[in-house]
């Protein structure tokens, strides 16, 4: 061969040796058998030149040297390992970096809604993306640091002993694609366990993107739509009759506007639960809810409430144990017949009834058959003005708000709600008191008894929760309490105080509402005098204490008294009635008030046979319910203007993030091994006391081998500085 500085320098060549090259021990040293190999070849190449080099040639281009460095190379192969491997250990570290990063995004928005950082557009990176990004970075760094770990393996794979030359080849596969590794592993498989691991970890990295994209899980979650919130209309007043939709005053006498009269008349023949606010209601995304507050901390759950308004409340006690019956024989048209009587208005048949133009003495009063159905009167109604005449068996509370109702009145009717069915099939009912022949008790050809109901009509404030499912509110009424008169039966206006109450972030409570109020500028409150307590007395004639409180506007709600008398005689003349059969044994009746005018909503009430306080309660129910939502409809606000609507949360669907942490298992995993590899290839360079070489996955070691004197002794920066000395080229024969 001739030298490095010859004008056309032979060609590098391998040539088969015939025998392994051993010492009397069988093996040589690394050194010594390079050395034996670079003789023989130099050997040849002198005594045996082909006529025209072909294959890769390398010539020289470097200046003429000191004799004592002919290359002008530093030779130091005994680098420190953390220096050698400085380029990898960083890149380890930003992988750490990634993950970390990778985690920490994920983090933020788990179970949350995914980030929309496009602002609307489609031109911005989703959440998607930018995880995909990094985790091919973070794919990228593992596998570099494992190839190069792999292709350092190489050399002390070569090192330890001769191997075939193809093994050579599968290194350098290795170190591409993802089957060279796999090849790799049967020659590796067991006597270097540093290459296996770097195998697994070119190889699995490859199914980093997919697992991490597998990680991020989406799912339609509902979330506040700050945009688009929820209102429910509420009332606060009826203060004013000017242009109001609900009642009007002429010459001194109030009445209902016809929308209500004959939402009125609806209710009572038409009973429902249903409180018919579909338009009274926002929610443009069809699912909304509305927070509930607490008047103290210790409230239960199922007190607190969302909202509040003006409203009208019932109620309906059984007064059955008050009914009399006789048998009034005086005539012969009368001999036999039953009378079953109800006082509705003081002691006995003599005290007043009062409503608000006259007094008169009324005593409720049906009869069940004698001798022929035509003489059947099956219910009684009336609007009475107290309920003093029932005092002895209605619960005091009922009398407490039915001392400030709009109206109070007493029904009556025949009905088999107390009788029961024999075995033969035969209905039997309760005897009367008094000596009355059965035969004498029927009503529509059947056994007969009597229920008997006070009910009571007065303005409330009702507490709500409520929520928009699907586009349909359900609201229910956690509680009412009623609104209260300074002069009782005739109060000019009716206030009650709501509490809690939410007014512009502020929640006023029955602890703090007039000490805050206090605070507040003068148009913002109102002085109001009320009745704070329940009605302590069972007396209608007894006094009420009332107290003087500041409140905030917003939390007062008032009823104008002209609303209340005109609730009054409508109410009157709906329930002064009396209905009987239409033809014998007939289930259908007719109801006739006490102006001859026929009276189709108290024909409703009767339910021939099966009245009963239940029933009577479902109209009665209905008919307030019906009150309540016109009032919400068309009253007024807190400043008697338009009205200021309970607001709520809209919620719409959107696209939340569910992290599946478990696909995050093969990237940690093989972040770890990644590690392991880098500590256990710098270790065993510490243990080599330095004398290790770290060549890495360079080709130069090959091709330098008969150009650079100390070859063995180069580490990797030593043959790069080098290898700028010298020019290939791939010569091919002619």
């Amino acid at each position: 061969m001739t030298s490095l500085g010859d004008e056309n320098p032979a060609p590098i060549e391998l040539r088969p040796l015939s025998a392994r090259i051993a010492d009397h021990d069988g093996e040589r040293s690394v050194n010594e058998t390079v050395s034996l190999i670079n003789d023989k070849i130099h050997s040849q190449d002198h005594n045996e030149r082909s006529p025209k080099d072909t294959g890769l040639l390398i010539r020289d281009t470097a200046l003429p040297t000191p004799a004592n460095d002919p290359k002008g190379v530093r030779r130091n192969g005994h680098s420190n390992a953390f220096a050698v491997w400085s380029l990898e250990l960083v890149s380890l570290l930003l992988a750490f970096g990634f993950m970390g990063a990778m985690i920490a995004i994920l983090q933020t928005y788990d179970n949350n809604e995914m980030p929309n950082w496009n602002g609307g557009g489609s031109g911005g990176i989703t959440l998607n993306a930018l995880i995909g990004v990094l985790a091919t970075i973070f794919r990228a760094i593992l596998a570099f640091v494992a190839l190069e770990v792999l292709a350092q393996l190489k050399w002390e794979w070569l090192t330890a002993r001769f191997r075939p030359l193809n093994h050579v080849q599968r290194f350098e596969d290795a170190t591409r694609g993802t089957w060279g590794p796999i090849m790799l592993l049967p020659i590796v498989k067991i006597r270097q366990p540093l290459s296996v691991i770097a195998v697994v970890v070119v190889v699995l990295s490859v199914a980093i993107g997919p697992f991490s994209q597998q990680a991020v899980q989406t799912y339609y979650c509902l979330r506040i739509a700050e945009e688009r919130p929820a209102t429910v209309q509420v009332a606060h007043r009826i203060d004013s009759m000017d242009e109001s939709p609900l009642f009007y005053q002429r010459s001194g006498i109030s009445g209902l506007k016809v929308s209500l009269q004959s939402a009125m008349q609806d209710a009572l023949a038409n009973p429902s639960t249903d409180s018919n606010i579909p338009s009274m209601f926002k929610c443009r995304t069809g699912n909304c809810t509305f927070s509930t507050h607490a008047d103290h901390p210790e409230q239960p759950e199922e007190e607190r409430a969302s909202y509040a308004s003006l409203a009208m409340c019932s109620r309906c006690e059984d007064v059955y144990d008050l009914v009399r019956t006789e048998v009034v024989e005086q005539t012969e048209a009368h001999r036999g017949q039953i009378f079953v009587r109800l006082p509705v208005s003081g002691l006995d048949e003599e005290i007043p009834y009062y409503d608000i133009t006259n007094s008169s003495t009324k005593l409720l009063q049906v009869s069940p058959g004698s001798r022929g159905d035509q003489d059947v009167s099956c219910l009684d109604a009336a609007a009475v003005g107290n309920l003093a005449w029932a005092s002895g068996i209605l619960p005091q509370d009922f009398l407490d708000v039915a001392r400030w109702s709009a109206a109070n009145f007493s029904i009556l009717a025949l009905s088999q709600d107390r009788c029961g069915t024999l075995a033969d099939g035969k209905v039997s009912c309760p005897l009367p008191t008094g000596n009355i022949r059965k035969i004498w008790r029927t009503a529509w050809g059947e056994p007969t008894d009597y229920v008997a109901a006070a009910c009571t009509l007065y303005p409330c404030i009702k507490y709500y929760t409520s929520k928009v499912q699907n586009g349909a509110l359900f609201e229910t009424v956690v509680r009412s309490t009623p609104l209260h008169g300074v002069e009782g039966y005739y109060a000019l206006t009716q206030y009650g105080v709501q509490v809690p109450c939410w007014v512009n972030g502020t929640l006023y409570t029955s602890s703090n509402i007039s000490s805050a109020a206090d605070k507040l500028h003068p148009s913002a409150k109102q002085d109001v005098v009320i009745n704070l307590q329940y009605w302590p007395h069972e007396s209608p004639d007894a006094r009420v204490g009332y107290t003087n409180m500041t409140a905030p506007r917003d939390c007062v709600m008032a009823v104008n008294s002209n609303f209340i008398r005109a609730i009054q005689t409508e109410l009157i003349r709906t329930f002064r009635v009396v209905c009987w059969p239409n033809t014998r044994w007939s289930d259908d009746v007719t109801c006739r008030n006490y102006e001859g005018g026929d009276s189709i909503s108290m024909a409703s009430l009767l339910r021939p046979r099966v009245t009963s306080l239940n029933t009577i309660r479902e109209n009665i129910d209905s008919l307030s319910m019906r009150i309540t939502t016109q009032i919400r409809r068309s009253g007024q606000g807190p400043y008697m203007k338009d009205q200021v609507p309970a607001q709520g949360e809209a919620w719409e669907n959107r696209t939340c993030l569910h992290v599946a942490w478990e696909w995050f298992a093969l990237p940690a995993t093989l972040l770890v091994l990644c590690t392991l590899l880098i500590a256990g290839i710098i270790t065993r360079d510490l243990r080599a006391n330095r004398n290790s070489l770290v060549w890495k996955g360079s080709v130069l070691p090959f091709l330098l081998k008969d150009h650079v004197k100390g070859l063995e002794m180069s580490n990797l920066k030593t043959l790069n500085v080098a290898a700028k000395d010298f020019e290939i080229k791939l010569q091919k024969a002619d």
